[in-house]
This record gives structure tokens, sequence and C-alpha cells, in this order.
């Protein structure tokens, strides 16, 4: 006998890498709440599959009505996704950097190879100029400082994360103007950091390849860059 349970929730936005992610319980970036409806439930097992239609109602204290739901929920979908979108990016940023951490460790192993040592440095400014595409999105020293966030508000990952749970957390509540205001700038700043990182790897990491290539090195690979 298995129990499955719903916990009424669309599924959460993307995690940073060694975050899980959950519904806002202390498990990492909120699910937006579904609202009332029909929802259809299929279980598959193996090649067998079975469905049920599920009701969602409301709350019934609650005077909330068919808009507020569908407004609150449109928001906190959009702003769902916006924070999937950030930390997509600071994933990506991740992974290149441990690359050239390992690949930094690699050269420096081989202080007598000359075309090493060029490929040391290069390695080096690429890193500076990932830092410098990253400082906007995200601190990375918050984790090990209780109070970085004093200094670190303006980050566009805890502006986003704070903004999806001001949306998501009220019952039926619709998201107010400057909710609304807050999430249109926050989406054009991802889309301006977005094409930065594109043109970043599409310029920057392709010549620094072109060379790795050149000198026998491992190239750098970023998941979900083309």
């Amino acid at each position: 006998f298995h129990r499955v349970v719903w916990n009424l929730t669309y599924d959460p936005p993307l995690a940073l890498f060694g975050e899980e992610s959950g519904s806002g319980g202390g498990g990492g970036p909120r699910a937006p709440s579904v609202p009332p409806g029909k929802y259809r439930v299929t279980l598959r097992a193996g090649d067998r599959t079975q469905s049920v239609t599920l009701d969602v109602v409301a709350d019934p204290r609650s005077h909330a009505s068919e808009a507020d739901f569908r407004e609150q929920t449109r928001a906190a979908l959009e702003a769902r996704d916006l924070v999937t979108e950030v930390n997509q990016e600071i994933n990506q940023i991740s992974a290149l950097r441990q690359q050239l951490e390992t690949l930094e460790y690699v050269l420096l192993s081989n202080p007598k190879n000359d075309s090493y040592g060029q490929m040391f440095e290069q390695a080096r400014t690429l890193q500076q100029t990932l830092d410098r595409i990253e400082e906007p999105l995200y601190n990375r020293g918050a984790a090990n400082d209780s109070k970085a966030y004093l200094h670190h508000l303006s980050a566009l990952h805890d502006r986003s994360l704070r903004l999806l749970g001001a949306i998501a957390s009220g019952y039926a509540q619709r998201p107010t103007e400057a909710s609304l205001e807050e999430l249109a700038v926050l989406k054009r700043q991802a889309a301006e950091q977005e094409k930065r990182f594109d043109d970043f790897a599409r310029k920057d990491l392709a010549t620094f390849n072109h060379a790795a290539a050149a000198a026998g090195v491992s190239q750098l690979f970023v998941p979900g860059v083309q």
C-alpha cells in the first residue's frame, strides 16, 4: 500500500545547486499554491495508468473572488519562472566556475609548460569576467555571513525570491501594484543579465576554448548554452 500526498502547489522554481526545492517550509524556494478548481491526478506504474478528478475548494471562511485567485496565481507563476531563470543562470555560472578551478589546478601543476602558463592567465581573466557577471545576480558570501543580507539586498536572486514570497504567501490576495511593478522591473533586469551571460558564452568562452584546444587542455562547457 502506497500513499501519495499532494500539497496543492504548482512545481517550485528551480533550486540552486545544493539547495532543496520545496513549498516554502524551509526546503528551498516557495511553490505557488493552486487556485480552487478541478484537477486531474494520474498515477502511472509500469504500463498501468489510473486517473481521478480532484476538486480543490476554496476556504469557506474566505470571501475572495475567482478573479482574486486568478490574478494571484498568474503573478505567482510569473515570479516563480523569474526565480527559475535567475537560478538557472547562477547554476550555469557555478558549473563553469568549478571547471575553471579544476583547470587552473591542472595548469599550475605544469609550471614549465609555457602554453599552460598562458592558459592559466587566460583562465584567471575569464574567472574575473564571470565574477563581474554574477555580482548583480547573487551574493556567494551570504552562505557564510548571517548578516550578508544587510549589504546585498539588491542582488537579483534575493529580490526575486522575496517578491515570490510576497505574492504567493497570502491566501487569494491580489498582488499589489507595487509588486507588479517590481516584477516587471526584475524581469527586464533578468533578461539583460541573461543576454550578458549569453554574450560571454558565445564570445569570451568560445575564444578561450579555441585557445585551450590549441594548447591541448580541456575545454569548458556550460550546461544549457549552445
